[in-house]
């Protein structure tokens, strides 16, 4: 069973948080996503500009999707991490 919704987001500018910002990468559309679900793909910089990782979020669901892909996926690079930059980083997702 698969449910898109459809939503539109304004994130022409980074959502900046304390210590990192995420700067939109790219926009998958239904055609060339995961399980055909929209997705945004974010860089996770530090304010400087320097690349740290990445987070995507996908909007929608599919049961493959909810059991084996999720909603969000991050990673951060291996000099950066243990620094609680994946969590700062879905919470800046939220809002």
């Amino acid at each position: 069973m698969l449910k898109v919704q459809s939503a539109d987001f304004n994130v022409a500018e980074p959502i900046i948080g304390d210590n990192i910002a995420l700067m939109l990468n790219r926009v998958l559309k239904e055609s060339e996503a995961l399980e055909h679900i929209p997705a945004y793909l974010f860089d996770i910089v530090y304010h400087d500009g320097t690349r740290i990782g990445q987070i995507d979020l996908r909007i929608g669901s599919s049961d493959s999707l909810l059991m084996f892909g999720g909603q969000i996926g991050y990673g951060i690079d291996r000099p950066f991490r243990g620094r609680g930059y994946a969590a700062e980083a879905c919470i800046l997702l939220k809002k």
